[in-house]
């Protein structure tokens, strides 16, 4: 894909909340490549107000750099937000990524179920970013003995 039709989604970064901020309209531009995404918008606005109204006041309205160059405001949302906005989506595109955060969810509750599932999820992780063995493990030990060092997790 050329630079010229590459997708991107605007961020914000608040460093008060330590949160992200997405564009909602550039989020549905990637799910939704056969419609309007504004019409799309006001679409999925309508649904959500019928059933969470407090979610679209999550919303905020920032000042960001257009593909134009030019700098228009933009509705942001954080990620919760913006997952569950998702979900209203629909079409081909939209149903992948549903099946996506399905598996998470899966993969997350197994971890949950079996801890073991994650720390071999770790590992895995470390050996994509072609990490050595000695390396994994004394990475993995640090962060064992950093937590249990922290007061919430020693025994009384």
């Amino acid at each position: 894909m050329d630079n010229k039709n590459k997708k991107i989604i605007r961020t914000f970064y608040d460093r008060e909340l330590d949160k992200y901020f997405y564009s909602i309209l550039d989020v549905i531009k990637i799910f939704k490549v056969d419609s309007n995404s504004t019409k799309e918008w006001d679409r999925i606005k309508q649904v959500i107000n019928k059933e969470n109204s407090r979610l679209l006041k999550k919303a905020r309205l920032i000042r960001l750099k257009n593909k134009d160059n030019k700098y228009y405001f933009v509705e942001l949302y954080d990620e919760q937000t913006i997952l569950r906005i998702i979900m209203e989506l629909n079409g081909k595109n939209s149903e992948n990524i549903k099946c996506f955060l399905a598996r998470l969810a899966q993969n997350y509750l197994n971890e949950l179920r079996n801890p073991e599932k994650l720390l071999h999820r770790l590992i895995m992780y470390y050996q994509k970013m072609d990490k050595n063995n000695d390396y994994i493990k004394e990475r993995i030990y640090y962060l064992v003995d950093n937590i249990l060092e922290q007061s919430e997790y020693k025994k009384v």
